[in-house]
Parts: structure tokens; C-alpha cells; sequence
């Protein structure tokens, strides 16, 4: 079973279709070189929300944060993202209090993303989309070995 997020800033909010922003993690530096372009962290948030919006509703984002950190934490290595909660099926098993728990949260590693693809804006909207998916695949208890096996990793 995942590890339950602790409880943090919400700053991503589905109302309706839309998206009402992607928070980030606070960091005195917003903008990442790759070669001579540079991407700010806003533009990366921007990407972020579009990608989000673009999803349908049926992939069951209501009660999750999607945010946006440096870098990987400590203990976790070469990842593009993270999904931290309880899974879906999971979750509907033992509901009985879980009404009170935090939302899940998938965090991406915006600069992991720039160092691994560089700053073209079709490219991470497409990588940012893809890794996404595959956070939310965990969120509704497809494991990576699944997800493997049916050619979606």
C-alpha cells in the first residue's frame, strides 16, 4: 500500500473541466537553463493545468493535488514523478474513515523533466501528459508490473 500524503497546500483544484491552477513548491529559483532556453516554473505549471484540462473527467482527479517540486525527494531516484495515497481500490475496501484523510498527491519533478527532455513545449506537454497517466494509473491501484505486462509502462 502507498504512504498517506500528509496534509499540505492544495493548489490544484478541478472545477467543473477546468483546472484553477497548478501550485508549486516554493523555491527561490523559477527558472531552469537547458542549453541557451530557458523554462520558468510558471510556463511548466501552465503546461501542467493545459495537460490536466485536456483529461476527462472519468480518470477521477477529484480528490487529488497534482504538484509541482525541484527535485526528487531524498531516498527516491531518477524519477520523473511520484504518487503518494491510497489507491482507489484500496481506499473503497477500508472506506470507513478515510473521508477524513488528506487528498492523494501526484508531485512532478518539473526540473527532472526539463534535464531529462529539454525546453521544447511539445515534447514535456507529451511527457508530462504521459507521466500523468501513469500516476494516475497507480491512483486507481494499477501497479507498475501491470502496467508493464499490458504495454502502458
Amino acid at each position: 500500500m502507498c504512504e498517506a500524503p500528509s496534509p499540505r497546500e492544495i493548489f490544484c483544484e478541478r472545477r467543473g473541466n477546468r483546472h484553477q491552477g497548478v501550485g508549486t513548491a516554493l523555491d527561490d529559483s523559477t527558472e531552469t537553463r537547458v542549453g541557451s532556453s530557458a523554462v520558468t516554473k510558471e510556463e511548466f505549471e501552465r503546461l501542467t493545468a493545459e495537460v490536466l484540462d485536456d483529461l476527462p473527467q472519468a480518470m477521477g482527479l477529484d480528490n487529488v493535488e497534482v504538484t509541482l517540486e525541484d527535485e526528487y525527494p531524498p531516498g527516491v531516484s531518477q524519477a520523473l514523478a511520484l504518487y503518494r495515497g491510497v489507491p482507489l481500490p484500496a481506499r473503497h475496501a477500508n472506506a470507513a474513515g478515510y473521508n477524513l484523510s488528506a487528498p492523494d498527491k501526484i508531485e512532478l519533478y518539473w526540473r527532472v523533466f526539463l534535464a531529462q527532455y529539454g525546453p521544447d513545449v511539445g515534447v514535456l506537454r507529451g511527457e508530462i501528459r504521459r507521466v500523468l497517466l501513469h500516476e494516475i494509473a497507480h491512483h486507481h491501484g494499477i501497479s507498475d508490473a501491470r502496467l508493464r505486462e499490458i504495454g502502458a509502462y
